[in-house]
């Protein structure tokens, strides 16, 4: 997604507004119609939008003046409050160089709570997939905001856990026999 120069996200879009944006940009109204009722036309759309997006990333890192993306980069001193190896998915300024992030104001104490409970949940995720510890991987959803207790994660984490069974072994070392 390619923003104006000093232009920030207001908010997250919903389904609709996904859509809208699609069509605005490219992709053509029945498509972004088809896509706000089924969801393989969605994710259809929305890979067709990362290709895209990677394209505009490409471009700019060619670029001798580069061009203003929403990336995920490391925070470094965009944001003050939050630690400077967290990844931020902010407005950078991309090009020969690398991405850039832009600085934007402080954030509300609530959204730092927020942004440091899902960075905590992130850390854990991929400390659980690295070492096949359910421990630790319960421990994550537990960490993430939107599970609201131990007793749902659990369950979760099964359903979870055996639902991607083939893409993570280190969880089922008995399936290696």
């Amino acid at each position: 997604w390619e923003m104006a120069e000093g232009e920030t996200p207001a908010r997250l879009m919903d389904r609709s507004q996904i859509c809208e944006w699609l069509a605005a940009n490219g992709t053509g109204p029945a498509e972004a119609r088809a896509a706000a009722t089924d969801p393989k036309a969605l994710e259809r759309l929305l890979r067709s939008a990362s290709r895209h997006h990677a394209r505009y990333y490409l471009e700019a890192l060619r670029s001798p003046v580069g061009r203003t993306l929403v990336v995920d980069v490391r925070n470094g001193d965009a944001f003050a409050d939050l630690p400077r190896d967290l990844v931020v998915e902010v407005a950078s300024r991309v090009d020969r160089d690398g991405a850039h992030p832009v600085g934007g104001p402080p954030l509300t104490r609530a959204q730092r709570e927020l942004v440091l409970a899902l960075d905590r949940c992130q850390r854990l995720t991929i400390r659980a997939a690295l070492s096949g510890d359910r421990e630790v991987a319960l421990e994550a959803l537990v960490a993430n905001p939107l599970v609201p207790s131990r007793e749902v994660a659990e369950p979760l984490l099964d359903a979870i856990l055996e639902a991607n069974r083939p893409q993570l072994p280190r969880f089922f070392p008995e399936d290696r026999r």
